[in-house]
């Protein structure tokens, strides 16, 4: 695994293998907004915004992640990562302030913490950034 993520460095830099993580869960999260079961919780977070339109959210911003991993002007990738992150953490911020998830308070400070990590990285140079198109 270590040497996967070392060859991905030299391909696309830190900035673009953190994109490229940001990318699976962002996919991730699409699938499990688009096909998700009829939980109580599901359901609670569905009720403000239904969940295949974050679904669709969540898959536009894993797959500008993905693609921008491999360009040089990733600014717009980064944006998306903050903005869903920080979206998402405030749906469980209101949903838990409306009494419809116990303990959304940690949710919140979970994706804020996702989205600051992602304010982080978004501000690290590339020193030796490999020439991308």
């Amino acid at each position: 695994m270590s040497r996967l993520i070392r060859r991905l460095t030299q391909q696309v830099g830190h900035r673009g293998v953190h994109l490229l993580f940001v990318g699976l869960v962002s996919a991730a999260l699409a699938f499990a907004c688009t096909f998700a079961p009829s939980t109580t919780q599901s359901l609670a977070l569905g009720r403000l915004i239904p969940l295949w339109i974050w679904g669709v959210m969540w898959a536009v911003t894993a797959a500008l992640c993905i693609v921008q991993a491999f360009v040089k002007d990733d600014r717009l990738a980064f944006v998306a990562a903050v903005f869903m992150y920080s979206l998402w953490s405030m749906l469980y911020l209101v949903a838990w302030l409306a009494g419809l998830i116990e303990r959304g308070w940690l949710s919140t400070i979970i994706w804020l913490f996702f989205a600051g990590l992602n304010v982080s990285n978004a501000t690290w140079s590339e020193n030796q950034r490999p020439s991308r198109p």
